[in-house]
């Protein structure tokens, strides 16, 4: 099976990610720590490894990853294009071109300098209000269900202040603002302003990834594996 090549080169790929100058890490990859932290990081060494290996395997990694690609296509719809699965390094831009960036939706970068090496988290905001006192960063969510449970609301937090994080680096933040909407009925079913502090949200990122570098990573409750598709790796990785 592709998959078992997949395992086959797994470690050979955590060492190459590891030897990297500068790791880029996507917001959503640090945030997806709070559905799976198991899931997130695989997806970390996954977005990161160079794409002629997906062609030597012939499986496609993005496919992997996603899961349920009907509900991916309809909250695209909602909330704007995806960026692409794999993560390259990226200049910092200058102030100025930064906001044209963020205004037209694409992906932002900011390095981060931790006991593991220097990390990049990139991010692409659904939604930002520029005034001369500073930004309003939306980012927007769908869900196929009435209300919103906990265990979507922690990792989409996260991503939401990650995003505070990144901005800061080029304009002040003057406010953080979460919203899931259903996706059949396109009604907002959930909607809160979240509180933001800089050093706090850093110190978070520089946590996971040392659970990442040491593995700490436990395993989640089982009805999330059950339609996860990194569910085989996963079990052969930590096993």
């Amino acid at each position: 099976m592709n998959l078992d090549k997949l395992i086959e080169l797994f470690n050979e790929l955590e060492e190459a990610v590891w030897s990297k100058r500068i790791k880029p890490i996507k917001a959503s990859t640090l945030a997806d720590y709070y559905w799976c932290s198991r899931r997130s990081y695989l997806k970390f060494i996954l977005e990161n490894t160079p794409e002629e290996i997906e062609d030597k395997i012939g499986l496609d990694f993005s496919e992997l990853v996603v899961g349920n690609l009907k509900a991916i296509k309809e909250g695209l719809e909602i909330h704007g294009v995806s960026y692409g699965f794999h993560v390259d390094i990226m200049e910092e831009p200058p102030k100025e071109l930064a906001i044209i960036k963020a205004l037209a939706g694409e992906v932002i970068p900011r390095n981060l300098k931790s006991g593991f090496g220097v990390f990049q988290v990139q991010g692409a905001i659904d939604e930002i209000e520029v005034n001369d006192d500073g930004c309003i960063i939306r980012e927007i969510k769908t869900t196929s269900r009435s209300h919103v449970s906990k265990h979507s609301l922690a990792p989409a937090k996260f991503q939401v202040r990650i995003y505070g994080w990144l901005i800061t680096h080029y304009m002040p933040v003057k406010r953080l603002e979460l919203i899931f909407v259903n996706r059949p009925s396109r009604n907002t079913v959930h909607k809160e302003v979240l509180e933001f502090n800089e050093s706090d949200v850093e110190s978070e990122i520089i946590r996971v990834i040392s659970d990442y570098k040491h593995k700490a990573l436990q395993k989640p409750v089982t009805w999330k594996c059950s339609s996860c598709g990194l569910r085989v790796l996963c079990e052969r990785v930590f096993k």
